[in-house]
């Protein structure tokens, strides 16, 4: 059964099958774990096209019972090592509304590779709920 096989694994393969992968493509594939994958994946599915960041709060409900045993800011950090996220660069008025939800929930603008794996997920058919079931994301 292909679920058996995990994420990572599959969407590796997926890829390997279409011509002309650019190198950071294939770097990322290379270097990712499962979690960074899985996150990955799940951010894709859940924001729109049109969205440029995500917020804290929206990532860590991303993060599945993958067991790699990372803390929050590790994982944080890895995406960011690994080009998913970069840190937003919001200015906001300070005793605002604003300002407290920044500080409370901060924002990540999406990188580079994130607009990449989204494209090689979505054309692999991996960008499914199903791709990932066996984690449990709600």
């Amino acid at each position: 059964m292909e679920n058996d096989t995990p994420f990572l694994t599959r969407l590796r393969g997926k890829i390997e099958e279409t011509k002309d992968v650019p190198l950071p493509v294939r770097n990322w594939l290379e270097h990712a774990d499962e979690e960074i994958a899985v996150v990955t994946h799940t951010l894709a599915r859940r924001l729109t096209t049109k969205q440029e960041q995500t917020t804290e709060r929206t990532i860590s409900a991303c993060m599945g019972l993958i067991g790699h045993g990372r803390s929050f800011a590790e994982l944080l950090q890895d995406l960011q090592r690994c080009g998913i996220l970069a840190r937003a660069t919001e200015e906001v008025t300070p005793g605002t509304y604003a300002a407290h939800d920044a500080q409370q929930n901060p924002s990540w603008n999406l990188g580079r590779m994130f607009y990449w794996m989204r494209k090689y997920m979505t054309e692999a058919d991996l960008l499914t709920a199903d791709a990932v079931k066996e984690y449990d994301i709600q």
